[in-house]
């Protein structure tokens, strides 16, 4: 595995970004997907764990060094042609999908409408819909949130928190990922979010998750206030070829919070149920 990624966008407009750590034809190939706000960086430290595959992260379209939408109509049709057009220009026939939060529930729609194109699915601590109460309190926000500029890269890297906040990194590992997540345009530096993406708004999954053939993998967070125990159970029931784990103190960041359990968690998953992956097939 390459120890820096290299950055690669797409060809056609708007341009998505993806870094890429391993390109080698004879692995199998897996794509990581992000939550909203989040970028490829979730993902760094879950990746020297995924020796075996070969690796892409994919940066949504508003998000990291994606174009953004200069209408900023942000919705899940638009995120599951991301991963398609990801997919196409990365010239796999097939792969695994992988993503976290929003990501997570991205990949289960995109599993759903194209089940040829996977080996398996690994969704990671995600709300399978909101409540009234999500709902009321996301309205509070998205109102009161306006894209923020800065001229001070240090003071807003150090402004940088997660949402959910509850995370095991330190102030100086949420301040170097910060740092990470910076954007600089004509009006200033900010976030490499696009901060319509408030307006996203999320369905129900049920639907979605009847639907899938390929096997799957459902990771929470043993301290997530996102995606609760009864939630998890509920969707392992509505998958036809699903296994559960749960990592031990992470919270609902889980890439951040616990790579190595995260990488291990999923290689495990893969090994059961892709011989090719260990080569175990014929």
């Amino acid at each position: 595995m390459a120890s820096q990624p290299e950055s690669v966008w797409t060809t056609r407009p708007p341009r998505l970004h993806l870094r890429l750590w391993s390109q080698d034809r004879g692995r199998l190939p897996v794509l990581l997907v992000h939550g909203r706000g989040g970028n490829t960086h979730w993902w760094d430290k879950v990746c020297p764990g995924l020796g075996p595959l070969a690796i892409a992260a994919l940066d949504f379209h508003g998000h990291g060094e994606s174009d953004w939408l200069d209408e900023g109509h942000y919705d899940e049709a638009l995120f599951v042609r991301n991963i398609e057009a990801a997919r196409e220009f990365l010239n796999w026939p097939r792969f695994i999908l992988a993503g976290h939060s929003m990501g997570a529930r991205i990949a289960l729609e995109y599993a759903s409408l194209h089940p040829a194109s996977l080996e398996a699915l690994i969704a990671v601590d995600f709300l399978p819909e909101f409540s009234d109460l999500s709902k009321e309190r996301f309205e509070k926000r998205r109102r009161r949130l306006r894209q923020p500029y800065y001229s001070d890269p240090d003071a807003m890297a150090a402004r940088f928190a997660l949402y959910p906040s509850a995370t095991t990194l330190s102030t100086q590992e949420l301040k170097e990922l910060g740092r990470l997540c910076l954007k600089e345009t004509a009006q200033g530096i900010t976030w490499k979010f696009d901060w319509q993406l408030f307006n996203f708004r999320y369905t129900p999954i049920w639907k979605a998750l009847k639907s899938i053939t390929v096997p799957t993998l459902l990771v929470r967070g043993q301290n997530s206030t996102v995606m609760s125990r009864e939630d998890l159970e509920q969707a392992r029931k509505a998958l036809s070829r699903c296994e559960t784990a749960e990592i031990a103190s992470a919270f609902h960041h889980v890439p951040l919070d616990a790579p190595r359990a995260l990488s291990e968690a999923m290689l495990g998953f893969l090994e059961r149920n892709l011989p090719a992956l260990t080569g175990k097939g014929k």
